[in-house]
């Protein structure tokens, strides 16, 4: 007798067939479960006795034959693949895929749907859009005109410089792109306007109403900084310039977070302190510093708290879960595993267990099965060493 095969698997909204039910069971029958009236199930639930317990030979599980997700409406571009065929019902773990029929329009939402156990899809159903490109806003610009209807991917805008720039050689109208307008430099200048500095400079050689190439300016800082900067006019733009204004970064307000200590505003590479609410945690474990970047002064990482979760994707090789549809799961949750044939989880005895998920977002035990296979070679290696 098989004394490991004596607890039976625990199949939800399932029982064990009337032909494999037994009082006691031996290594090598099988056991076969039948699904509960109203669920059914898209594969056979079987499973063998084994030297060490029961084995999984079909991972089929039972569902709703009630419940079902609505189907998607393929409209505005929108291709879905994926669809049962002659409209039959959508049933729970179910998946589609969606994209758009042009490369003139890009999806908003996500690309892959999975119904799910309750009868709804895991996120909402996308759409196509078309890419319609804005008003071209630069300074060097006289007019720009595209009419509203014609602002797709391909169409064409007119547009004049103003005085002292030019269109660049072999350019005489801009295009609607995915990416914007192109080209990106509509207007190449012979001269230079006066340029455009912060209220905290004032330009002291140099000052006029329009410059030519190569002429320089130079101004200074009327704040703390009262540094002294040149810039000099290239090709209708001023090079060099730097702001007069001290990088800086506000305390910021965080969703389910509080600041601890330090001022309301933090001056560049100070640290932010801040806690998390009961239940979530930050979303970096780095201390966010107050950082420029480029023109911009921001938080760097970003303080963000999260929700404590612990989470598993698709079982790997000879690792089942019952997890009734559940990928994500709070502290205090439980998920049971159950290793197939040749796997073994805690120690090589342990064919099963119920991890949990912990106060700080992690399993108890590594909810992951290893193979038999591999461990009895990893001993006998050991052993013709010794």
């Amino acid at each position: 007798m098989c004394f490991s095969c004596s607890e039976l698997p625990d199949i939800p909204n399932a029982y064990v067939s009337e032909e494999t039910r037994k009082a006691k069971y031996q290594q090598g029958d099988m056991l076969s479960f039948t699904c509960d009236a109203g669920f059914t199930s898209d594969l056979p639930i079987t499973y063998v006795c084994g030297s060490e317990g029961w084995v999984s030979i079909r991972k089929g599980s039972c569902y709703s034959t009630t419940i079902r997700c609505v189907r998607p409406p393929a409209h505005g571009g929108l291709k879905i693949k994926g669809l049962p065929d002659y409209n039959s019902p959508i049933p729970p773990d179910h998946v589609l895929t969606f994209s758009c029929d042009s490369p003139d329009k890009v999806l908003i939402g996500s690309s892959v749907l999975i119904c799910g156990r309750e009868g709804e899809w895991n996120d909402p159903i996308p759409s196509c859009t078309e890419i319609k490109c804005n008003d071209r806003q630069d300074r060097y610009l006289y007019f720009f005109y595209a009419p509203w209807g014609r602002r797709q991917v391909g169409n064409r805008a007119n547009y004049k410089c103003i005085e002292g720039y030019n269109k660049p050689a072999g350019v005489s109208h801009a295009t609607c792109t995915k990416d914007g307008w192109m080209p990106e430099l509509l207007c190449e200048g012979t001269k230079c306007l006066t340029p455009d500095l912060d209220g905290d400079a004032q330009i002291t050689t140099g000052q006029k109403t329009t410059y030519n190439i190569g002429d320089r300016v130079i101004y200074t800082c009327k704040n703390d900084n009262r540094k002294s900067v040149t810039i000099t006019c290239e090709r209708g733009s001023w090079t060099g310039i730097e702001s007069c204004r001290e990088a800086s970064c506000a305390a910021p307000v965080i969703d389910h977070g509080r600041v601890t200590d330090g001022p309301k505003v933090y001056r560049e590479n100070e640290i932010l302190n801040y806690v998390c609410d009961n239940k979530y945690k930050p979303a970096d474990e780095r201390n966010p510093r107050c950082l420029k970047v480029g023109a911009e002064v921001v938080w760097s990482p970003t303080p963000q708290c999260t929700k404590i979760t612990c989470k598993v994707d698709l079982p790997p090789v000879g690792t089942s879960y019952n997890q009734n549809g559940k990928n994500v799961f709070s502290p205090g949750d439980r998920l049971t595993v159950t290793c197939d044939r040749d796997h073994w989880i805690l120690d090589m005895k342990t064919t099963r267990t119920v991890v949990t998920c912990n106060e700080v977002g992690k399993w108890d035990i590594r909810p992951v099965c290893q193979g038999k296979i591999w461990k009895r070679a990893a001993l006998q290696k050991k052993k013709s060493i010794k």
